[in-house]
């Protein structure tokens, strides 16, 4: 019979050694689960981890594990429930609280995921993850410029965490900074990494429907993600995205790829034959082409066009089938890869309509009638001056931006010019408006061809976007379809070709205006050389202001003024005139005084008031003292 003492030994070694034992066990469990874990062997893992709860209810460390496993079995209420216990366990861990956000942003729970995010950041304040994924529920609630906070307190805390350019790239881009988009959407894919690519089209698929710029990066991130890594994962993504924009024939093409890459990876590829299955049901293009008149403008449902019998006709088709063809009053038009079209009407003084008609390669025809409005017979002024000839203006505009950021006043800028010109001085307009690189380039090739009368004066102006490229140290006017990442500047107008094309046209006097960032690099020498002269008398007669004319105009002019130099220039606030155009405005309602013409001198000294300073020279064939007139009515 044992004695009490030996009783109590033996029962405290059992009070000592029994908890040991469960704790050991409980650690085994945690071990073969999270191993089990790491070989994707979720459910083996569940089983590990609910034996460690079994023995130890206690142990938050198990409830944690087991919430991850159910999360990669998509079973987000386990999940939650075992996160919840986790944390009432130890309110002090952040990674729960970061894990419980993770379950709400997968339930679009956005408003808690971001308590959860903000409280594992309070509790963890130098995380970067935190706010980089923190930055990511902010875009889900629109939220951009929390987004854009988030992200850049993430790199400010770990710059190589180069997640948060996407984040940061989205937010921007959704506040429509498109240039400081782009290039937080670089440095991110700088690794040039198909996974990157794919993170950044799959981060951006939600927003695409509330930004089509967004949406169409998505699309080449996507297929730049294939062609790095051909897989089920990326492909399905591409199809999604092609759908998302209505192309779903190209979208139907890549679900079958996408299922035939799944049979060989031996993957579930349901989610595809859902997509295909939605795709099939609206499968029939049934939807005509969608046809953009750039050039004439169309103003009140018509087109503006002088007493002429040829007119330049420039424009796009867009349709997801492909065009087949467009025609012109009937004849057929020369049409680009990209949708672009061009062609001549002939246009009678009993023509009523220009008819434009497109069909895409499924038959679906679009008709537009545009009505002829002829310049009324006063719109052009009678010639105070025998030997003057026809006043010219080209007017190119661009507010709308498929890449750079959008701008407010270029298209009202150069309304406004247009109208001055004609009603004050009677010049024939030629407005582009929103013009790609191509039809830029088509327009002025139009000019180009034109015959010219020997005193003939043409003014050709350039409102949007311009840039300087430091690497070829040379400038650009910035197309409607520039893109931010074409380091080769392919879809640019180069200003040494810009030169080019203008120095070459046929008429003998043309002033160049460019109210465009770096304008002034249209010079490679920034040359600024003094006009002014005393030539014009105070108060002349017609007799002298004849022989003044007639003196100016024996010289071939190729001057051009510009807005700034090798700068940024202000667009002005929405609603106002850009610096430029105000003060040029004000240089045409004044006539240039009593003499009512306006020389480049006159112009430039309502132009030297405004910062930056603007720059003017002279360029090609120009020839000493040569000089612009604006002659008015």
């Amino acid at each position: 019979m044992l004695g009490l003492s030996n009783y109590f030994k033996i029962n405290l070694f059992a009070l000592l050694w029994l908890p040991c034992v469960a704790f050991s066990q409980v650690q085994d469990y945690l071990k073969s689960g999270k191993a089990q874990f790491q070989e994707k062997k979720y459910i083996e893992a569940i089983v590990d981890f609910s034996e460690a709860i079994r023995l130890d209810t206690q142990n938050d460390d198990a409830y944690y594990s087991r919430a991850l496993a159910y999360t990669k079995m998509q079973n987000y209420q386990k999940a939650l429930s075992d996160i919840q216990q986790a944390i009432n366990l130890q309110k002090n861990k952040a990674i729960y609280f970061t894990e419980r956000g993770t379950l709400y942003f997968e339930l679009k729970n956005y408003e808690k995921a971001v308590q959860d995010l903000s409280q594992a950041i309070f509790l963890e304040p130098k995380n970067a993850h935190s706010y980089s994924f923190r930055a990511l529920i902010r875009l889900a609630l629109q939220d951009y410029e929390g987004a854009l906070q988030d992200s850049e307190k993430s790199l400010k805390i770990d710059s190589s965490l180069t997640q948060s350019y996407a984040e940061q790239g989205i937010a921007l881009a959704m506040l429509n900074y498109k240039q400081e988009s782009q290039v937080c959407f670089d440095k991110f894919l700088h690794s040039n990494q198909a996974e990157k690519y794919y993170i950044l089209a799959h981060n951006s698929l939600d927003y695409g429907f509330r930004n089509k710029t967004l949406l169409g990066k998505s699309e080449n991130w996507a297929l730049k993600a294939v062609q790095l890594q051909d897989n089920y994962k990326h492909n399905y993504l591409y199809a999604c995205i092609l759908d998302a924009q209505n192309k779903k024939l190209n979208a139907l093409d890549v679900c079958q790829k996408a299922i035939s890459l799944a049979k060989k990876e031996n993957i579930d590829y349901s989610d595809t034959e859902k997509l295909l299955e939605k795709i099939n049901l609206g499968n029939v293009d049934d939807i005509p082409p969608v046809i953009t008149l750039v050039s004439p403008v169309v103003v009140r449902g018509g087109i503006v066009v002088s007493r002429q019998d040829e007119v330049s006709i420039i424009g796009r088709v867009t349709d997801e089938s492909g065009v087949k063809d467009v025609f012109i009053n009937g004849n057929p038009a020369r049409v680009l890869l990209n949708g672009d079209f061009n062609g001549i009407a002939i246009l009678k003084k009993d023509t009523k309509f220009l008819t434009i008609e497109a069909t895409d390669q499924k038959g679906n025809t679009e008709k537009i009638n545009y009505n002829i409005i002829w310049q009324l017979d006063n719109a052009i002024s009678e010639k105070r001056f025998k030997n003057i000839g026809k006043s010219y203006a080209l007017i190119f505009a661009t507010n709308q931006y498929e890449y750079w950021n959008n701008l407010s006043n270029p298209i009202p800028d150069a309304e406004s010019v247009a109208k001055d010109l004609k009603d004050l001085y009677g010049y024939e307009i030629d407005l582009v408006i929103n013009p790609t690189q191509n039809q830029t380039i088509l327009k002025l090739k139009e000019y180009l061809q034109k015959k010219f009368q020997p005193n003939d004066q043409l003014l050709i102006f350039f409102a949007g976007h311009g840039q300087f490229d430091e690497t070829f140290g040379e400038g650009y006017v910035v197309a409607k379809d520039s893109r931010l990442d074409d380091e080769a500047k392919s879809s640019y107008l180069s200003y040494a070709t810009l030169r080019t094309y203008i120095n070459n046209m046929q008429c003998k006097h043309i002033l160049l205006m460019m109210d465009v960032c770096f304008g002034g690099t249209f010079d490679p020498q920034l040359a600024s050389k003094n006009l002014r002269g005393n030539e014009t008398p105070v108060k002349p007669n017609d007799d002298e202001i004849e022989a003044f004319i007639n003196r100016k105009l024996q010289s071939k002019t190729r001057r051009y003024i510009t807005s700034g130099g090798k700068e940024y220039v202000s667009d002005g606030s929405p609603g106002q005139h850009s610096p430029f155009v105000r003060k040029f405005l004000e240089a045409l309602r004044s006539y240039g005084g009593k003499d009512r013409v306006m020389t480049i001198a006159e112009i430039l000294t309502f132009l030297e008031t405004i910062t930056p300073q603007p720059h003017h020279g002279e360029f090609g064939s120009n020839e000493p003292g040569s000089d612009f007139l604006m002659i008015g009515k």
